[in-house]
């Protein structure tokens, strides 16, 4: 069996994998999300995600013999994409723009294989986060503010985040950022893992 490479530094993404009995190492490239979204100005927040997720499966997979998966997430809100806060204060005010609202949040993977794409595809789940108080959101931030500053929603929804929202609509992988059922069946289907 080749050699199978997640193309990621994302803890959620490594642990979905593990969890699914996938054998594979980590190798995640180096990629200028920035400098692709500002190249991308103006683009749905979908194909956003497609094009990093591809990119970093191609530019991992670039001087390798085995299958390279690239994953990326992004965030929409009423057409807007927004970005991973960053900072602890920048969680806050996410948060209060999410609130009582619905955003959409498409994730992306990719297989690549010595440079060359094999197989790609997005899924998009809806979550509509519950009305919250003040009080509510600095009682998160302060929880979970620094935990969560990576994270393109302000939340980790597999975790205290799931309290934020009263309703989802999608698959719950693609949420955590990598829509496994659709890859194990394409890693499948190219021999990259067992059946």
């Amino acid at each position: 069996m080749m050699e199978l490479v997640l193309a990621s530094n994302s803890p959620v993404r490594a642990r979905l994998l593990s969890a699914a009995g996938i054998r594979f190492t980590v190798k995640a490239p180096d990629v200028d999300e920035a400098q692709v979204k500002g190249a991308m100005s103006g683009a749905a927040a979908r194909q956003v995600a497609i094009a990093l997720s591809t990119l970093k499966a191609r530019c991992a997979s670039a001087d390798l013999e085995g299958w390279v998966i690239g994953a990326d997430q992004t965030l929409e809100i009423d057409g807007v994409m927004l970005s991973k806060p960053g900072e602890k204060t920048a969680v806050a005010t996410q948060l209060r723009l999410l609130q009582g609202r619905e955003h959409r949040l498409h994730a992306a993977v990719s297989l690549a294989r010595q440079g060359r794409m094999t197989w790609r595809t997005c899924r998009t789940a809806r979550l509509r986060m519950r009305s919250l108080s003040q009080d509510d959101i600095a009682g998160y931030v302060e929880r979970c503010g620094e935990t969560v500053r990576h994270s393109v929603g302000g939340y980790h929804f597999e975790e205290e985040g799931i309290h934020l929202f009263d309703r989802v609509v999608g698959d719950y992988h693609a949420i955590l950022g990598l829509p496994l059922l659709p890859l194990i069946s394409a890693l499948r289907r190219f021999g990259a893992i067992g059946s």
